[in-house]
């Protein structure tokens, strides 16, 4: 009888190890799956990086271009010279915001001219001759057109002609 005994033994000893068996397997499989689960997340998940390097974007908005108001004629005018011998011929259209300042504009166009001329015979061809003086002068005269007008302003000044001679 005692071989019947260690078969026995060998039969209950076998499902133990068939239960480990099956633990292992299902534990690493479960791991398996989790590192995948991991890896996909990880790689699917939108980057982040430099985040805070990056400026929210922000939807350009271009200015609607205002109402255009050209001066006609050229003007002619001597500039600050000691002989008086140099001469600046200009032309200008002007910018305003909207077309009941342009109506506006136009009635005043003699004084608008008037006030162009006063500001350019001041000037010297020195100071003209620098870009920084073409735009101060740009800025002279639309801050002089915006005192003369009522309602609206100025919003820019365009030369179109801009000769020195």
């Amino acid at each position: 009888m005692p071989v019947v005994e260690e078969e026995v033994q060998v039969q209950a000893t076998q499902p133990k190890k068939s239960g480990f068996k099956l633990i292992i397997i299902s534990v690493f499989a479960f791991l398996v799956v989790l590192v995948c689960a991991t890896v996909l997340v990880v790689l699917l998940a939108p980057r982040n990086e430099g985040l805070s390097d990056k400026k929210p974007k922000t939807k350009v908005v271009k200015p609607k271009p205002g109402v255009l108001v050209p001066l006609n004629e050229d003007i002619i005018v001597n500039l600050a010279e000691e002989r008086g011998r140099r001469f600046l011929k200009v032309n200008a259209v002007i910018e305003v915001d909207k077309a009941k300042t342009a109506e506006e504009l136009e009635i005043r166009l003699p004084q608008v001219r008037d006030l162009i001329i006063v500001i350019l015979r001041q000037k010297t061809v020195e100071k003209i001759s620098e870009k920084e003086g073409i735009n101060q002068v740009r800025s002279e005269i639309i801050t002089g057109i915006n005192t003369c007008l009522s309602a609206g302003e100025v919003t820019n000044l365009y030369f179109t002609n801009f000769v020195i001679q």
